[in-house]
């Protein structure tokens, strides 16, 4: 699974740097025969990996102190 993990980097940057279609699919057709995965899960992890994952955003508190020791008693 490490194996694949590595060659999947590989074939992201040159996935990446590739200008042309023909190239790209050479690219999926070369990885899909050495892996045996298919081309669609192949393209997903492609793309998966170069976007950035959302950072959480927190929300702001509605209560107060006294709301919430009001609540608390409830």
């Amino acid at each position: 699974m490490h194996s694949k993990n590595e060659y999947l980097k590989v074939i992201r940057e040159r996935y990446s740097l590739a200008r042309t279609r023909k190239k790209k699919t050479l690219l999926l057709d070369e990885y899909c025969s050495n892996t045996g995965q298919s081309r669609k899960y192949i393209i997903w992890k492609i793309h998966r990996g170069s976007i950035k994952t959302k950072q959480l955003k927190r929300r702001k508190e509605q209560y107060d102190g006294q709301v919430k020791a009001a609540l608390v008693k409830v």
